[in-house]
């Protein structure tokens, strides 16, 4: 069927030959074999002299900019909003020269109005039970379920403790449950404070001197800072990272992973879980954020240090983490001389192997690293990943995509990950939620067409209102995701060669506070 009237195709009108208009693509496209791109409206650079713009510019590339038109790169796009901010950005990145992009101070969108009045001082004991029967559901971990932590936290919330330890996690629980039910207000702050203050005292003391259950409690405190943290995000709460950072110090410190003492097993791995997850997780962010001095120089109020080896785990469901931290701490930006050795190239390819050889699945057939192509790996991990619990299934796609598209330069051939692209879209986006922000956020960067985007703005909107996370705020993180969309549009439309990684590090580094991928 052919249309009438109208422009032709983008393929058409960038070769400069006439369309035809066939649907759903036209057929000089289809004669010589290339991609069609459709006819819908998708983000341009204003023409010279052209009179129907609002306003015109010439932009004026340093000497020896390397430029390329690639027409194959189009794609039909539906969010064509930008501003001055955004060209600003793009011809940051732009340069050859190291530059800091533009930092960029949030929407209004992107700041919750977490202030608010309780009608009622509300009662330590109401605060638990409702702790236990709602707030436990906004706590994220990897392979513990929400009820696993609840069971963890819940027992040692009822007890009466005689620790300082023991009072900064009860304070901790409280704080978060408060918040969580009613927002924050005076005496949400209150109970923050006073656990603060607890775990300060607490974390004047040795940890192998506090033994187990007292560093149980240290730790526990932590996280639920972190969480209380995470949980409404602000241009104020980037202190998510110093919890971290404590959890970890004491977790190590205390050896408590090496504890095997009767019924604390369970317990304190569902703990380690806990921590393990927002520790690898923070490493991406980390690895991305160029104000590093910034959270270099974070003061932690107990007392913590920054860690700078990575929490592993010895658990096979984890190994999926343990490889993504790891590719984290090594990883190159294609641009740096050193990512041209041989030995670092060989590193890459153990990874790719790793990742699609995970010990929960047996069936690979990968046989050596570096056998095969990244359209192979990509296909088996594919078809593979069924056989995986679903969150080892999400991040090991998201792992491998990351790894694919962060350690290839801009003039290399893009990663061919069109199988497992498409079988994250069709499955993944339909889900009612997504509580796991890392791999949504790598598959949301690769979304290219309108339903691909609408598909994932729809899957944010129906993972902010889920009972799962019924107060957790996702605008800022909406906003990472349209800035990333935004400057794929100016590059695909431009003569220029996009930097996944340099991208990737401005996105990330958009506002004054580190983000939380959990």
């Amino acid at each position: 069927m052919k249309k009438k009237g109208g422009k032709g195709c983008w393929t058409c009108k960038a070769r400069k030959i006439q369309c035809d208009r066939g649907s759903p693509t036209c057929e000089r496209c289809m004669r010589d074999n290339r991609a069609c791109q459709g006819y819908g409206a998708r983000l341009s650079w204003p023409r010279e002299n052209d009179g129907n713009r609002a306003m015109t510019a010439t932009v004026t590339y340093p000497p020896g900019m390397a430029v390329t038109r690639n027409s194959s790169r189009h794609h039909h796009h539906q969010f064509i909003n930008t501003g001055w901010s955004d060209i600003e950005l793009h011809h940051c990145l732009s340069r050859q020269a190291t530059v800091e992009p533009p930092l960029f101070h949030p929407t209004e969108q992107s700041m919750p109005k977490i202030w608010r009045q309780p009608s009622t001082n509300q009662k330590h004991g109401e605060l638990l039970y409702y702790f236990h029967d709602t707030a436990y559901l906004s706590l994220l971990s990897f392979s513990s379920s929400n009820s696993q932590l609840r069971n963890l936290l819940m027992p040692m919330a009822l007890v009466e403790h005689d620790t300082v330890s023991g009072r900064a996690f009860v304070y901790a629980v409280l704080a978060f449950s408060c918040l969580h039910r009613s927002g924050l207000h005076q005496q949400t702050m209150q109970l923050k404070i006073a656990a603060l203050r607890a775990l300060s005292e607490s974390a004047k003391e040795a940890a192998p001197m506090q033994g187990t259950i007292r560093s149980v409690h240290h730790v526990a405190a932590c996280m639920l800072l972190c969480a209380f943290e995470t949980m409404l995000p602000s241009e104020s709460s980037g202190d998510w990272l110093v919890y971290i950072r404590a959890a970890v110090d004491i977790t190590q410190v205390a050896q408590l992973g090496r504890e095997t003492a009767g019924l604390m097993n369970d317990d304190i791995a569902n703990l380690l879980d806990w921590v393990f997850y927002h520790s690898t997780l923070s490493r991406f962010a980390m690895y991305h954020w160029r104000h590093k001095s910034d959270a270099a120089n974070h003061s932690s109020p107990t007392g913590a240090t920054q860690i700078e080896s990575a929490l592993r785990s010895s658990n096979p469901t984890h190994e999926v983490l343990n490889l993504l931290s790891e590719i984290c701490d090594v990883l190159l930006d294609p641009l740096d001389p050193r990512s041209r050795d041989e030995s670092y190239q060989a590193h890459l390819r153990h990874s790719e192997w790793s990742v699609v050889n995970l010990p929960a699945y047996s069936g690979s057939s990968v046989s050596s690293p570096g056998s095969c192509d990244a359209e192979e790996l990509a296909e088996i991990t594919s078809q593979m990943s069924d056989h995986l619990p679903l969150p080892v299934q999400m991040y090991q796609r998201a792992t491998i995509v990351y790894l694919l598209r962060a350690s290839q330069g801009p003039r290399d051939p893009p990663a061919k990950l069109d199988k497992i692209l498409d079988k994250s879209f069709a499955e993944r986006v339909k889900a009612p939620s997504c509580s796991h922000f890392f791999p949504l956020f790598i598959l949301a960067c690769e979304a290219r067409t309108d339903e691909q985007r609408t598909a994932i703005l729809d899957l944010m909107g129906r993972t902010e209102k889920s009972a799962s996370s019924p107060v957790r705020n996702m605008a800022r993180f909406r906003e990472e995701v349209q800035l990333f969309w935004v400057q794929r549009d100016l590059y695909d439309d431009s003569d220029l060669l996009m930097s996944y990684m340099k991208l990737m590090k401005a996105v990330v580094s958009s506002s004054h506070v580190i983000p939380s991928y959990v």
